[in-house]
Protein backbone atom coordinates (compact mmCIF):
# COMPACT_ATOMS: atom_id res chain seq x y z
CA UNK A 1 0.00 0.00 0.00
CA UNK A 2 1.05 3.38 -0.71
CA UNK A 3 0.44 5.95 1.82
CA UNK A 4 0.94 10.11 1.33
CA UNK A 5 0.34 12.50 3.38
CA UNK A 6 -1.02 15.66 1.88
CA UNK A 7 -1.02 17.58 4.94
CA UNK A 8 0.96 20.99 5.30
CA UNK A 9 2.85 20.88 8.76
CA UNK A 10 1.54 23.43 11.02
CA UNK A 11 4.40 25.23 12.40
CA UNK A 12 5.28 29.28 13.04
CA UNK A 13 6.50 30.11 9.71
CA UNK A 14 3.67 28.14 7.73
CA UNK A 15 2.31 31.54 5.15
CA UNK A 16 -0.94 32.52 6.00
CA UNK A 17 -3.93 34.26 4.26
CA UNK A 18 -3.30 38.29 4.28
CA UNK A 19 -5.16 39.48 7.42
CA UNK A 20 -5.09 36.05 9.22
CA UNK A 21 -3.01 35.79 12.45
CA UNK A 22 0.42 34.10 12.27
CA UNK A 23 0.65 30.93 13.75
CA UNK A 24 1.99 30.88 17.06
CA UNK A 25 3.45 27.42 18.90
CA UNK A 26 3.79 28.46 22.67
CA UNK A 27 5.84 25.29 24.81
CA UNK A 28 5.50 25.37 28.79
CA UNK A 29 7.20 23.08 30.58
CA UNK A 30 5.14 22.27 33.99
CA UNK A 31 5.81 21.05 37.39
CA UNK A 32 7.40 17.36 36.67
CA UNK A 33 9.08 18.40 33.37
CA UNK A 34 5.53 17.59 31.57
CA UNK A 35 5.67 19.58 28.22
CA UNK A 36 2.78 21.39 26.89
CA UNK A 37 2.35 23.68 23.85
CA UNK A 38 0.23 26.00 23.38
CA UNK A 39 -1.36 26.61 19.51
CA UNK A 40 -2.76 29.49 18.08
CA UNK A 41 -4.19 29.76 14.82
CA UNK A 42 -6.51 30.91 12.48
CA UNK A 43 -9.25 28.35 11.64
CA UNK A 44 -8.41 28.32 8.26
CA UNK A 45 -4.99 27.77 8.49
CA UNK A 46 -2.40 25.39 6.72
CA UNK A 47 -4.47 22.65 4.55
CA UNK A 48 -7.96 23.28 6.02
CA UNK A 49 -11.66 22.59 5.12
CA UNK A 50 -14.09 25.80 4.59
CA UNK A 51 -17.53 24.75 6.04
CA UNK A 52 -20.28 26.71 4.29
CA UNK A 53 -20.78 28.91 6.98
CA UNK A 54 -17.52 30.60 6.05
CA UNK A 55 -19.57 32.75 3.69
CA UNK A 56 -23.44 31.52 3.87
CA UNK A 57 -23.91 32.90 7.36
CA UNK A 58 -24.68 31.88 11.05
CA UNK A 59 -27.63 29.55 9.50
CA UNK A 60 -25.22 27.31 7.12
CA UNK A 61 -23.46 24.58 8.17
CA UNK A 62 -20.89 24.38 10.31
CA UNK A 63 -17.60 22.03 10.25
CA UNK A 64 -19.01 19.84 13.13
CA UNK A 65 -22.19 19.39 10.26
CA UNK A 66 -20.56 18.30 7.49
CA UNK A 67 -21.29 14.76 6.10
CA UNK A 68 -17.98 12.61 7.20
CA UNK A 69 -19.35 10.10 4.70
CA UNK A 70 -18.07 12.94 1.80
CA UNK A 71 -14.64 13.26 3.89
CA UNK A 72 -13.78 9.53 2.75
CA UNK A 73 -13.77 7.34 -0.13
CA UNK A 74 -12.45 7.74 -3.83
CA UNK A 75 -11.07 10.73 -5.22
CA UNK A 76 -9.77 11.47 -8.36
CA UNK A 77 -6.36 13.53 -8.76
CA UNK A 78 -5.86 15.95 -11.87
CA UNK A 79 -2.91 18.03 -12.70
CA UNK A 80 -3.52 21.23 -14.05
CA UNK A 81 -0.62 22.71 -12.94
CA UNK A 82 0.42 23.29 -16.70
CA UNK A 83 -2.89 24.64 -17.83
CA UNK A 84 -2.70 28.73 -18.32
CA UNK A 85 -6.71 28.70 -17.51
CA UNK A 86 -8.77 26.52 -15.46
CA UNK A 87 -12.23 27.33 -17.22
CA UNK A 88 -14.67 24.90 -18.26
CA UNK A 89 -13.40 23.58 -21.30
CA UNK A 90 -10.36 22.22 -19.37
CA UNK A 91 -11.97 20.52 -16.92
CA UNK A 92 -14.00 18.66 -19.02
CA UNK A 93 -11.33 17.96 -21.41
CA UNK A 94 -10.13 15.73 -18.04
CA UNK A 95 -13.33 14.84 -16.63
CA UNK A 96 -14.43 13.14 -19.93
CA UNK A 97 -17.26 10.80 -19.15
CA UNK A 98 -15.91 10.39 -15.44
CA UNK A 99 -18.37 12.23 -12.80
CA UNK A 100 -16.26 11.91 -9.21
CA UNK A 101 -17.89 12.55 -6.08
CA UNK A 102 -14.27 14.02 -4.91
CA UNK A 103 -12.14 16.07 -6.78
CA UNK A 104 -8.24 17.32 -6.01
CA UNK A 105 -6.75 19.67 -7.99
CA UNK A 106 -3.17 20.12 -8.25
CA UNK A 107 -2.40 23.74 -9.39
CA UNK A 108 0.67 24.70 -8.32
CA UNK A 109 4.57 23.22 -10.97
CA UNK A 110 6.26 23.36 -8.17
CA UNK A 111 5.38 22.92 -3.86
CA UNK A 112 4.19 26.11 -1.91
CA UNK A 113 6.61 27.94 -0.67
CA UNK A 114 6.41 31.55 1.38
CA UNK A 115 7.39 33.65 -1.42
CA UNK A 116 4.67 31.49 -3.93
CA UNK A 117 1.82 31.46 -0.98
CA UNK A 118 -0.57 34.19 -3.10
CA UNK A 119 0.93 32.78 -6.93
CA UNK A 120 -1.77 30.05 -8.25
CA UNK A 121 -3.79 29.90 -10.97
CA UNK A 122 -7.56 29.99 -9.67
CA UNK A 123 -10.67 28.39 -11.12
CA UNK A 124 -12.98 30.40 -13.32
CA UNK A 125 -16.63 30.69 -12.62
CA UNK A 126 -17.79 28.51 -15.06
CA UNK A 127 -15.05 25.79 -13.91
CA UNK A 128 -16.58 25.74 -10.72
CA UNK A 129 -20.54 25.50 -12.53
CA UNK A 130 -19.40 22.53 -14.42
CA UNK A 131 -17.74 20.74 -11.10
CA UNK A 132 -21.69 21.70 -9.72
CA UNK A 133 -23.50 20.51 -12.79
CA UNK A 134 -21.24 17.12 -12.75
CA UNK A 135 -21.95 16.36 -9.40
CA UNK A 136 -18.95 16.65 -7.68
CA UNK A 137 -19.51 17.40 -3.90
CA UNK A 138 -16.02 17.84 -2.67
CA UNK A 139 -12.76 19.61 -4.37
CA UNK A 140 -9.27 19.83 -2.66
CA UNK A 141 -6.92 22.70 -4.20
CA UNK A 142 -2.85 23.06 -3.79
CA UNK A 143 -3.49 26.40 -3.33
CA UNK A 144 -5.11 28.98 -0.60
CA UNK A 145 -7.93 29.92 -1.88
CA UNK A 146 -10.36 28.48 -4.55
CA UNK A 147 -10.64 31.70 -5.54
CA UNK A 148 -8.12 34.59 -6.99
CA UNK A 149 -5.83 36.07 -3.96
CA UNK A 150 -7.19 39.44 -5.11
CA UNK A 151 -11.03 38.46 -5.17
CA UNK A 152 -13.37 40.35 -3.33
CA UNK A 153 -16.42 38.68 -3.92
CA UNK A 154 -15.67 34.93 -3.81
CA UNK A 155 -17.43 33.72 -6.46
CA UNK A 156 -15.77 30.22 -6.75
CA UNK A 157 -16.72 29.82 -2.91
CA UNK A 158 -20.17 31.00 -3.35
CA UNK A 159 -20.51 28.66 -6.33
CA UNK A 160 -19.26 25.37 -4.85
CA UNK A 161 -20.48 26.65 -0.58
CA UNK A 162 -24.12 27.18 -1.93
CA UNK A 163 -24.19 23.89 -3.97
CA UNK A 164 -23.39 22.11 -1.13
CA UNK A 165 -19.68 21.09 -2.47
CA UNK A 166 -16.83 20.73 0.77
CA UNK A 167 -13.65 22.95 -0.18
CA UNK A 168 -10.25 21.50 1.16
CA UNK A 169 -7.29 24.28 -0.02
CA UNK A 170 -3.76 24.69 0.97
CA UNK A 171 -2.92 20.38 0.03
CA UNK A 172 -0.42 19.53 -0.16
CA UNK A 173 0.15 17.54 -3.39
CA UNK A 174 3.80 17.86 -5.01
CA UNK A 175 4.98 13.76 -5.45
CA UNK A 176 1.61 12.23 -5.63
CA UNK A 177 1.12 10.94 -9.34
CA UNK A 178 -2.05 12.11 -10.68
CA UNK A 179 -4.97 9.34 -11.13
CA UNK A 180 -7.53 7.38 -8.28
CA UNK A 181 -6.87 7.22 -4.98
CA UNK A 182 -8.42 6.35 -1.25
CA UNK A 183 -9.07 9.83 0.59
CA UNK A 184 -9.65 10.49 4.46
CA UNK A 185 -10.14 14.40 5.02
CA UNK A 186 -10.87 14.35 8.41
CA UNK A 187 -11.11 18.10 9.75
CA UNK A 188 -10.46 18.97 13.78
CA UNK A 189 -14.52 18.82 15.18
CA UNK A 190 -14.79 22.87 16.02
CA UNK A 191 -18.05 23.29 17.47
CA UNK A 192 -19.89 25.86 14.83
CA UNK A 193 -16.70 26.67 13.05
CA UNK A 194 -16.77 28.22 9.31
CA UNK A 195 -13.56 26.14 9.23
CA UNK A 196 -11.35 23.79 10.41
CA UNK A 197 -7.74 22.10 9.41
CA UNK A 198 -7.45 18.86 8.69
CA UNK A 199 -4.97 15.87 8.14
CA UNK A 200 -5.78 14.27 4.70
CA UNK A 201 -4.67 10.93 3.60
CA UNK A 202 -4.14 9.46 0.43
CA UNK A 203 -3.66 5.77 -0.53
CA UNK A 204 -3.85 2.89 -2.93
Amino acid sequence: MIIHDATLPINESLPVWPGDLPVRLTVALQEGGVQVTHLSLSAHTGTHIDAPRHLLGPAAASIDDLDLDLLRGPATLYDLSACPRLDRAVLEQHLGHERPRRLLLRLRAAPMTPESYLRYNALEADAARCLVACGVRLVGIDAPSVDAPDSCDLPIHHALLEAGVIIIENLALDGIAPGEWQCACLPIKLSSADGAPARVLLWC
